[in-house]
């Protein structure tokens, strides 16, 4: 199957050099562009949302880490700071000692030194106070290199320490701002969301339009019947016999009756 497919995208590719020719290479890149940007607008904004979320979240363990990174840096300045400070005070010590055997030795010119120490007195000569000035001098200066070293090291650490400092500040504003920009988009996105859903609702009103056409369609039948009866009433089929003791009275005398010797003038005319 793999070999397939293999030899199908060959196929593919070369075609596309022959019809393309030295573009080929521009037309495959644009079209795996264009097939990226269309796989990438399928994703739903909610699904970015999502994954953005997780990413913010996802920066509180690092910063955790950095503050346990930071705190533990500290700690090791501090020690160093500590440690440089004794060394300044053994120096200042050593300085003394040798600045007065110096002195002892310039200021007496006699061949032995006498030192106390504990209650007891021990004698040097000129000689072994010279060599224990050569050896305090040569102890002092490898003390003092080794204190500026230490010094440039603590200036570098506290350097990077500062810097870490101000990288942990920015992290945690930037990751407050996201979380703000992150709620800002989620309320935006559902404010379009509603708006959205607004215009694509339809309400289903079929079911109450037949209702209403069925009580339009009983009225209307129901005022045929009204006008049935009427018309019934109105022009009866057979002759109503309801008043049974009334009498017929011939039509010419009521012609005489209503109009009196009228008629016998206008039937001579």
């Amino acid at each position: 199957m793999v070999k397939k497919a293999l030899l199908a995208g060959g196929a593919i590719a070369l075609l596309i050099a022959l019809v393309f020719g030295r573009s080929a290479v521009s037309y495959i890149s644009t079209g795996i562009g264009l097939a990226r940007e269309t796989i990438r607008d399928s994703v739903p904004v909610e699904m970015d949302m999502k994954v953005a979320r997780n990413e913010i979240r996802a920066l509180g363990p690092v910063i955790d880490d950095n503050i346990r990174r930071i705190a533990k840096e500290e700690v090791l300045v501090s020690r160093m700071q500590d440690k440089v400070m004794r060394a300044e005070e053994h120096l200042a010590v050593m300085k003394s000692e040798i600045l007065r055997l110096t002195g002892d030795l310039e200021s007496n010119g006699s061949g032995y030194f006498v030192y106390v120490k504990d209650g007891r007195e021990f004698s040097f000569s000129r000689d072994q106070v010279k060599r224990d000035i050569e050896t305090r001098l040569n102890a002092y200066q490898s003390k003092e290199q080794e204190k500026t070293h230490w010094r440039q090291i603590l200036e570098a650490r506290g350097e990077t320490l500062a810097a870490a400092r101000e990288k942990l500040s920015a992290m945690r504003s930037a990751k407050a701002g996201l979380e703000v920009e992150v709620e800002r988009l989620e309320a935006k996105l559902e404010m379009v969301n509603v708006a959205k859903a607004k215009s694509e609702f339809k309400f289903d009103d079929s079911k109450l339009s037949r209702v209403r056409q069925l009580m339009e369609e009983i009225d209307t039948r129901i005022e045929v019947e009204a006008k049935l009866a009427d018309a019934s009433e109105a022009y009866p089929i057979r002759i109503p016999l309801e008043d049974t003791t009334s009498t017929s009275v011939d039509i010419t005398e009521r012609v005489h009756e209503y109009f009196g010797q009228d008629v016998g003038v206008l039937a001579k005319q």
